[in-house]
This record gives structure tokens, C-alpha cells and sequence, in this order.
């Protein structure tokens, strides 16, 4: 069962990945909406990747893993909500 704790470290996380989220929108805006699927994959294929490769810092092993987790969001998004038909 999750515990208190646990849902104050996920609503940590929630955060820091909504500030991303904010950052990457003024850049890229809602491409993520239309960009197919196949790129999406291929990006969040290659931020897991960069994880494993390049063994980065603590910091930047922790920002990977938000980006990890948009990406994950871009793809959940688009198949849970998106009129697509795998």
C-alpha cells in the first residue's frame, strides 16, 4: 500500500516534472499532440539510453528521469486519449 511518505515524494516528482513540462512547451508547444508516435518512442528509447551510456551525474540522472517520465506522458496520452489504432 502507498504510504504518506510515498505520496509526498510522487507529488515532488509531479512538480519538478510539470516545471519541465512548462519549460519544454515555450520551446516546442503542443508537437508532442501530432508528432508520430514512432518519434515519440524513439526519444524516450534515447533519454533511457542516455541514462545507461553516458552515466551521468546524480543531478542530471534525476532530470533524465523526468524527462523519462514526459516522455512516458506524451505516449500515454496519445494512446489513452488519442484516436489512435495500434
Amino acid at each position: 500500500m502507498i504510504n504518506e511518505n510515498d505520496i509526498i515524494l510522487l507529488d515532488d516528482f509531479t512538480n519538478e516534472m510539470i516545471k519541465i513540462l512548462q519549460e519544454k512547451l515555450k520551446k516546442y508547444g503542443n508537437a508532442w499532440k501530432t508528432t508520430d508516435l514512432g518519434i515519440l518512442k524513439y526519444k524516450l528509447d534515447n533519454q533511457v539510453n542516455k541514462c545507461h551510456v553516458y552515466r551521468p551525474t546524480k543531478s542530471d540522472a534525476k532530470r533524465k528521469c523526468l524527462h523519462i517520465a514526459i516522455y512516458s506522458f506524451f505516449l500515454y496520452n496519445r494512446l489513452a486519449y488519442g484516436k489512435i489504432k495500434l
